[in-house]
């Protein structure tokens, strides 16, 4: 009750004409304290745990515009694997029709003379063999490409089918056979097509 008694006095000695300049302060003050209470409850993980659902989830709804975004904000917060959301960003700028610059972000995560992050590997040559006007250079590249992601993971299904179209393409009928041999042991429906390329 003192408390109050003290704020009324002090009220009542003020000109009520210099408290209006008192106002943007105490705004200030309040907006400072806000910012203060926001950023005690910050927590980037879970922040980041909810960009990286919006990324996904636009990504399959192919809302590019969404996806580009959260990608680029998981970048700025520094979330893990970073690839992944580079990968994600290149994909979304593709989809918006920026291809240069997913094109460059290709480059620094599916490099042609290393590893890198094997889903982009697997997606650069995918979109290289289904080029309608395929070159032996993009065939040359797709198989670099598969090479790399096949070094990354040797079991991983997808490349190793990839690589064996691709041999099977070429007549290197011995590389082939190592490819599908790794496709069999998840599908042995694929048994047929390894006989038909030992017999080659």
């Amino acid at each position: 009750m003192k408390v109050t008694r003290s704020i009324k006095a002090w009220l009542k000695t003020r000109e009520p004409r210099r408290l209006w300049w008192a106002i943007p302060v105490f705004l200030a003050t309040g907006a400072w304290v806000g910012f203060a209470f926001c950023m005690m409850n910050w927590r980037p993980e879970e922040v980041a745990h909810r960009y990286a659902n919006l990324a996904d989830r636009a990504l399959v709804k192919k809302d590019f515009e969404t996806a580009r975004i959260a990608s680029q904000r998981l970048l700025g917060l520094g979330a893990e694997p970073r690839d992944k959301w580079l990968f994600g960003l290149a994909l979304a700028k593709a989809g918006v029709g920026r291809d240069k610059e997913a094109s460059e972000i290709f480059g620094m995560i599916a490099p042609l003379d290393r590893a890198g992050y094997l889903p982009a590997h697997l997606f650069v040559a995918q979109a290289l063999l289904l080029r309608t006007n395929l070159s032996p250079q993009d065939i040359k590249t797709a198989e670099q490409h598969l090479v790399h992601a096949i070094s990354l993971n040797p079991r991983f299904l997808g490349a190793n089918e990839l690589l064996a179209q691709v041999y099977i393409r070429d007549g290197r009928w011995e590389l082939a056979c190592e490819r599908l041999l790794e496709v069999v042991a998840a599908q042995p429906e694929a048994t047929l097509l390894l006989a038909a390329v030992f017999k080659a």
